[in-house]
């Protein structure tokens, strides 16, 4: 068989090529570097390419090892002596010599490393025609297992980047598909190889990598999480390096196609890439502004549970705490503005619809979700680079946003719920109308919120349902609304606004205070519905949560009515007289917060709104109460705490004054629900001055079921007399003889308790009176004009005939109620 033909390499070199000696192999390699330059020096390419072709073809690909690591150190040497004319030669020289980077053997890909440094070390840029398959052939070797293979692919690595730090031709956009195949890779040797691409293209001023960090950025924060400490840290480094560079360029970044990336970042259970992805929000929002908000929720959804941080994650919580009030101050009346959608959105729910929305995911559910999204979804959602969106589109996505705040009132920690309901009124202070069509929604969520256990929430849940009571909202949006859509806006029942003002109401203010002011029993049936009262449908409505629409506005056509009656100036909307339904509701079914926290919860209300407000509204609705167990026991806490609390000094004051037509509206709406306690119904005509009233109760008190309960209460109301919020009744003891019924009420109260020390109290007490005086008058009948002033006009305005039957009849109703359970307990 014919020998092959090798010229012009002599049969010395192909041995030596294939010798498994390395120094031979480099002798036949000076062999072959003498020839090319001899071929070049006589311009004879052709000469040089027949070479090129053997080393390639016989060598470079041959089954046998060592002649494979001939080839490359010929190509090698081949490359070396072409010098400036390898140019034409790279696409015989470059391509065996990647194909080897495979190779199974470890000195081959060494050899090959080598070959290629040399190579390139001669063309410099206009190798960068192959940057693809060698960049693709480097981050394999990064994760070679033989390190001096690592070795020589880090020479190689560093030389690559020189060339391409010096080329004004290379193409970083074809770069970056290479970096987004690779950037999700697990292996921590390829990690540090793409980081360290990034920060070398990123210190290269003729290349602009900022544009192109939604490539990228996602897969640098996963890298971040590398159990190498080396890795992590040289990540961090370059992130901080980019993220001065988006301060510098800003005007080139793509805020928007990464926003949400950083945004899920920022909720890692890794403090290391929560922190530094915090700290990229903020500085987005400074440098973003408005352009972000149509990704409020997002960034809430990450910002909110990290303002609970303390102690180790203390930077966490101030990098939030600074992107939240950042965020906060980009929300501006340009966000109210109401379309033609929105107003739809409110006619489809009126603020009148009290059926509860369905309860938002909890917490636990949101993050479990969040984590099922993979950064790999999430970088493959990312948009390109955009120029930054047209103002319209810089508003703010509200209905997301509520969504996201609703689900942190669920989070575990206080901070975050507190957080959660002052971004609900930072939201309604600027975007009020928006905020009153969405008010339907936050409704159920904010009144759950009442029963947290923290104060603090309960507080800014309070404040947020007394911004919506009392929003000035449903006025301004009313007038926007086409006059056939206002009796919708303004509620099914005609309790908005337009309906006060409508000529056509069945109880105008008008009538109910000009009808009040005789005194009549028919303006008292007109201020609270008929003797009857609404159907036993309504009443019991009250008794659950739900309430249906048509309950609350035939309610509402009871309260608001009341309430102007009685001389508020407040503009109170239909949300009020569903918070006071709700309120109630809540209370029934859940009779240890009020206990524990009923009292709290309508003090911090009365300084929210105005107590006589809340107090006539309550009456209203109590008086409509069809479980009289109940009833009672929310009159008697509603009555300790007008008696005893700071927040309603006023509301007593007026209770006191000199009476007024709208005080005697008041004093009979209370009068009424404060009858299902008769202690109480007791106490509210002494501190009314209302004597002669008081001592006619009293003398009803014996055909009551005097139940511990009942002593109970008439011993507490004992040590209320000797409080100082009733010093103006123990003064009035004074004149005996202008208040003769008072002494009669004390007496009164005197022989219904047992002789406690309530009883030996009250007996020191009633001694103190001037005896010859009080015996002197005790069977006389005082005409009208000897009483005090203020109770002649009170017993004129007020029909108290009618009060005292209502009373009657309502403790009729309370004992009937009451014997089935004893007989229950009996048996």
């Amino acid at each position: 068989m014919a020998e092959k033909d090798f010229s012009p390499l002599t049969q010395a070199v192909v041995r030596g090529l294939n010798d498994k000696l390395y120094e031979k192999r480099k002798t036949a390699a000076l062999e072959v570097e003498r020839l090319v330059r001899e071929a070049v020096a006589c311009g004879d390419m052709k000469q040089v390419a027949r070479i090129a072709t053997i080393l390639t073809d016989e060598f470079a690909v041959s089954h046998n090892p060592n002649s494979r690591k001939g080839g490359l150190i010929g190509l090698a040497a081949t490359a070396i002596a072409l010098g400036k004319h390898i140019n034409d030669h790279l696409s015989q020289l470059v391509p065996p010599v990647l194909a080897c980077f495979c190779d199974q053997d470890s000195r081959v890909r060494y050899y090959a490393c080598e070959a290629l440094y040399n190579i390139s070390k001669a063309s410099r840029g206009k190798l960068l025609m192959f940057f693809n398959r060698i960049f693709d052939g480097l981050s394999k070797l990064a994760a070679d297992p033989d390190p001096n293979v690592k070795n020589g692919a880090e020479l190689l690595d560093r030389l690559m980047k020189d060339i391409v730090a010096e080329s004004s031709s290379f193409n970083i956009e074809a770069f970056m598909d290479l970096l987004r195949e690779r950037i999700y890779t697990s292996n921590p040797f390829v990690r540090q190889f793409l980081v360290s691409w990034v920060r070398a293209l990123d210190s290269v001023p003729q290349f602009d990598v900022i544009p192109h960090l939604p490539v990228f950025i996602d897969g640098l924060f996963v890298i971040l999480s590398d159990d190498s400490k080396e890795i992590r840290k040289m990540c961090q480094a370059v992130l901080g390096e980019l993220l001065s560079g988006v301060k510098q360029y800003k005007g080139t970044v793509s805020y928007a196609a990464m926003i949400n990336i950083i945004a899920l970042h920022s909720q890692s259970t890794d403090q290391l890439i929560q922190l530094t992805a915090v700290q990229w929000m903020k500085e987005f929002l400074h440098l973003a502004g408005r352009r972000l908000l149509p990704y409020t929720s997002s960034m809430l959804a990450a910002i909110l549970p990290c303002v609970s941080y303390t102690d180790e994650r203390q930077q966490i919580h101030d990098a939030a705490m600074a992107a939240n009030q950042l965020l906060l101050s980009l929300i501006g009346p340009d966000d109210d503005k109401v379309t033609a959608a929105d107003l739809l959105q409110m006619n489809d729910s009126s603020p009148n619809s009290c059926s509860t929305p369905t309860t938002p995911a909890s917490s636990d559910t949101v993050v479990e979700e969040s984590a099922s999204v993979t950064t790999e979804q999430s970088m493959s959602q990312a948009s390109p680079p955009t120029s930054p969106p047209p103002e319209e589109e810089c508003l703010l996505h509200l209905q997301s946003v509520v969504d996201i705040l609703t689900v942190q009132l669920l989070h575990k920690s206080v901070e975050t719920r507190s957080a959660g309901l002052r971004w609900m009124l930072h939201l309604h202070l600027k975007t009020p109308k928006k905020i009153f069509i969405l008010g339907t929604q936050l409704f159920p969520v904010l009144l759950k919120t009442l029963s947290d256990t923290s104060d603090k929430v309960v507080l800014l849940a309070l404040e947020m349902l007394a911004e919506l009571s009392s929003s000035h909202a449903e006025q301004e949006l009313s007038d926007l609304c086409h006059p056939s859509d206002q009796q919708k806006l303004s509620g099914e029942g005609g309790n908005g606004p337009a309906a006060d003002a409508s000529p056509a109401s069945p109880k105008s203010v008008a009538e109910t205070s000009a009808a009040a002011g005789t005194g009549g029993r028919a303006a008292t049936e007109r201020e609270h519905g008929s003797a009857q009262g609404p159907s036993t449908t309504l009443r019991r409505s009250l008794s659950g949560m739900q309430l249906s629409t048509e309950s609350v506005s035939r309610l509402a056509e009871i309260v608001l009515p009341t309430l102007k009656s009685c001389g508020s100036d407040s503009r109170l909307t239909i949300f009020f007289t569903r918070l006071i339904c709700s309120l109630l509701s809540l209370f029934s079914t859940d009779r240890h917060l009020l206990d524990k926290r009923g009292s709290f919860i309508i003090r911090q209300l009365c300084l929210l709104l105005h107590p006589k407000d809340v107090y006539c509204a309550l009456a209203s609705v109590l008086s409509q109460e069809e479980d009289l167990h109940f009833a009672s026991v929310m009159v008697q806490h509603l009555n300790s705490i007008l008696l005893t609390s700071g927040e309603l000094f006023d509301l007593r004051e007026e209770v006191k004054k000199t009476p007024t037509k709208e005080s005697c509206i008041m004093f009979s709406t209370m009068f009424r629900s404060w009858s299902h306690s008769a202690v109480a119904t007791l106490s509210l005509c002494l501190l009314a001055q209302a004597y002669r009233p008081a001592s006619q109760l009293v003398r009803t008190f014996g055909d009551l079921d005097v139940t511990v309960n009942l002593l109970t209460e008439i011993d507490r109301l004992v040590q209320m007399i000797e409080s100082p919020i009733f010093t103006h009744v123990r003064l009035h003891l004074l004149e005996p003889h202008r208040c003769r019924h008072l002494v009669t009420t004390l007496y009164g109260i005197l022989l219904l308790l047992p002789q406690t020390s309530a009883f030996q109290k009250l007996h020191q007490r009633l001694q103190c009176i001037p005896t010859g005086i009080a015996i002197a008058d005790t069977d006389s009948t005082l005409p009208m004009n000897d009483l005090g002033e203020s109770q002649v006009q009170l017993l004129t305005a007020v029909d108290f005939d009618a009060l005292q039957k209502h009373f009657s009849e309502l403790q009729a109703r309370h004992t009937l109620a009451s014997r089935p359970t004893y007989r229950r307990m009996v048996s």
